[in-house]
């Protein structure tokens, strides 16, 4: 039904499958899971999303909520309009990741990116073609309706400035007006895109405005409107979508999972409709409605479009007035049953294509999420990817974040994702389910000696800073008292710590250092003979960043590495996301430790941030009122974690299995980390304040010190050099702090 529609509309909310959202469907025939827990509203939950998370969910790993809304009660207009209109139940995000790369498929069937662009950056802007551009190229009129970024469209070069770019606060009054373009396309910024944790109702409420908007300007009749959500947003969905592209990684990419589709208007046919479908098809449904040409890229001008929805002799009632109830529907009585699954729509999966620019130009195909490599490309058959082994970690956790930031909850539900008891079991014959750390038949480091390398040059450690650090470190790495406590993990071996003599390196240092050029870095030091002198092997080189630079938990683009392919995307695989960036200073994180491998040599490091507040921003962990002190406490911390758990970068390196995780030290069956974050997490579940275990100790010497202080299975909590600071419940009864 080409060239029949007067006015589309495609309005486009975020993070929600169709089981999430539209289980009141299934006496419809909706091809729904029904009995799911209650999410409630605001939703409890705010899933991890991105590519990696998609993948440990086509895996069976990870955490992915299998809940749902109460439709009837929170979302009664979008139930009126599933069941009145066209519910497209197979419809699937374009791609299985997080928001930028499925809303620009939306925008022009193509994304040169698989994650959203960091946001503390200029967005990228790519010369694509689009379908804004498509119907200005045409002389069809559109506006696109955006939050204050004018995301997404701020990526496309055609429409940079463009006057057709407006708030979308100002839709409801150009249609109030009878002013509405041929096409308009809306997005809205939070609370009102249905992100978690957002009240969903607000996103509706949005949506149902601008519907009544139409209606009362009487464009009804002339209207076609298409609304969709972005992505899965994490949550679970029970249908397995077929495969049609994939990266070279060997993993799907296309579908990705069902997320709803509702297509009404007033002369769109009423149905639950089984084809698959997704993203581009709502792009190309526009193409077909306004009578476009093909917008020259072969995804969207190859798929079959929903435009025989619409048929002029079809009439959908008006929907109900904005702010009106909205009775509860009555339920077909026999309820219809689904339909079965249709065959997919490729028996011939492809490798994702390359990205087509303006003018016919190509750019490399979207790879910037690498994933551990398959052996093989996906394919349509029962099971599409074979599942790795259960019972491993996405993230063995090697960290030190604040406890109650961004950071800490990733960390945490990243390293809680894994139930360890069973493996933990086998390697040391039995172990108590609690909190504690078990060994795992990985090295340990009782007689340490490190090293601190300060970043920077001299300049940037001007000052008593630098020697506080060193004298402070050298008291407690070599506290009798503390190192009592570490005794417990080096059996009958008193542990011992050396301090070396530190250097300031004199390099400058970006604003933002990542985990490979750290690497990087201590693989030239190690070449440059600057890591001579202790045994490498119970070494670790600890480096300090100078005040302002932003620690990163991820990996930059710019540098080579030494590690095989699998290994780098195993370890990138892992990294913990916030907010779909990886896991940063800014959030939280205060340090990290880990190794890196040059021929033969195992190299073992740590880094710790300057933490410090400086005005509205806070970088790291700033527990003292010194941030020296809180570099020490963040080193002790990490410092004593390399030394009871030197090889957990080499079990992400592996992917996590349980075959890799003999490589740990000391670790908690519970998920929860090592030594030093067992303390943090406690702190956090106790609603403590972070002096709870970051606190100027008594040394053996009669100095004070600031310390985290870190976990002692013998009391089962935090110990420091003065006892015992907390007990968690146990099974035969529960204890509290004193």
């Amino acid at each position: 039904m080409a060239g029949t529609a007067k006015h589309v509309v495609i309005m486009v909310q975020e993070n929600h499958t169709t089981d999430n959202y539209f289980g009141a469907l299934a006496p419809w025939g909706a091809n729904v899971a029904t009995g799911l827990p209650v999410e409630p509203n605001p939703p409890a939950h705010n899933p991890w999303h991105g590519r990696k998370d998609y993948f440990n969910w086509l895996n069976g790993r990870g955490s992915h909520p299998s809940t749902q809304f109460d439709t009837a009660a929170v979302l009664p207009f979008y139930l009126w309009l599933a069941i009145n209109g066209a519910f497209l139940q197979n419809h699937c995000a374009g791609y299985g990741t997080n928001s930028t790369p499925n809303h620009m498929l939306i925008v022009g069937g193509q994304t040169p990116t698989l994650r959203n662009p960091p946001s503390n950056q200029p967005p990228p802007v790519w010369d694509l073609p689009s379908l804004p551009g498509l119907a200005e190229d045409n002389g069809v009129s559109w506006r696109a309706y955006c939050g204050r970024a004018q995301y997404p469209l701020a990526f496309y070069q055609q429409l940079q400035g463009s006057a057709s770019i407006l708030s979308s606060d100002q839709f409801v009054a150009d249609a109030a007006a009878g002013n509405l373009a041929a096409l308009s396309m809306m997005w809205h910024d939070s609370p009102y895109d249905e992100h978690p944790m957002a009240d969903v109702t607000l996103g509706q409420g949005k949506i149902w405005q601008a519907v009544d908007a139409v209606v009362q300007a009487g464009l009804w009749m002339d209207t076609v409107f298409l609304l969709t959500w972005d992505d899965w947003g994490g949550w679970n969905d029970h249908v397995a979508t077929p495969v049609v592209e994939y990266t070279p990684d060997n993993v799907q990419l296309a579908y990705g999972p069902r997320v709803p589709l509702l297509m009404f208007g007033g002369h769109v046919k009423t149905a639950i409709d089984n084809r698959w479908c997704s993203h581009v098809s709502i792009t190309k449904t526009a193409i077909q409605l306004l009578g476009l040409p093909a917008i020259a890229v072969d995804r969207v001008d190859n798929d079959g479009g929903l435009a025989d929805l619409v048929d002029p002799a079809a009439a959908m009632p008006i929907p109900p007035v904005y702010g009106t109830p909205v009775p509860p529907p009555a339920a077909p009585d026999p309820p219809i049953a689904a339909q079965p699954l249709p065959p997919p729509p490729s028996a011939a999966p492809i490798l994702v294509p390359d990205v087509v620019l303006r003018g016919g130009g190509l750019m490399p195909a979207p790879h910037d999420q690498p994933l551990p490599q398959q052996p093989a490309p996906p394919s349509n058959a029962p099971a599409v990817i074979s599942p790795l082994a259960r019972g491993g970690l996405r993230r063995a956790l090697n960290v030190v974040a604040a406890p109650g930031s961004p950071a800490w909850a990733a960390y945490r539900r990243a390293g809680e994702e894994a139930d360890l008891r069973a493996v933990a079991g086998a390697a040391v014959g039995g172990t108590d389910p609690s909190w504690d750390l078990q060994n795992f038949g990985g090295r340990t480091i009782p007689d340490l000696s490190y090293r601190i390398f300060y970043l920077g040059g001299a300049a940037s450690w001007h000052g008593d800073g630098r020697a506080n650090i060193d004298a402070a470190l050298t008291t407690i790495m070599q506290d009798p008292g503390l190192l009592d406590i570490l005794g417990q993990y080096f059996g009958d071996k008193a542990p011992t710590a050396t301090a070396q003599p530190s250097l300031i390196l004199e390099s400058a240092v970006g604003p933002q250092v990542f985990k490979d050029q750290l690497e990087s870095l201590l693989v030239h030091l190690h070449q440059q003979g600057q890591t001579a002198g202790p045994d490498l092997a119970n070494a670790i080189f600890v480096f300090a960043l100078p005040a302002g630079v932003v620690l990163v938990d991820g990996f930059s683009t710019a540098l080579p590495t030494t590690e095989s392919e699998a290994a780098r995307a195993n370890r990138e695989a892992a990294a913990v996301l916030i907010h779909n960036e990886d896991a940063d200073s800014l959030h939280g994180l205060g340090g990290y430790h880990g190794s890196v491998h040059d021929g033969a040599d195992i190299l073992y490091y740590a880094v710790a941030v300057y933490s410090e507040r400086n005005g509205a921003v806070t970088n790291g962990i700033p527990a003292f009122d010194q941030p020296w002190k809180n570099v020490v406490a963040t080193l002790y911390h990490e410092l004593c974690e390399a030394r009871t758990d030197p090889d957990v970068e080499d079990v992400n390196r592996a992917g996590g299995g349980t075959d890799s995780l003999s490589l740990l030290g000391w670790y908690s069956t519970s998920g929860k980390g090592e030594i030093g974050d067992l303390p943090i997490s406690l702190m956090e579940d106790e609603g403590l304040p972070l002096q709870t275990v970051f606190l100027v100790a008594p040394m053996s010497d009669g100095s004070s010190q600031p310390v985290q202080l870190q976990w002692s299975n013998r009391v089962d909590g935090p110990e420091g050099p003065a006892g015992p600071v907390a007990h968690l419940p146990h099974q035969q009864g529960t204890e509290t702090f004193h």
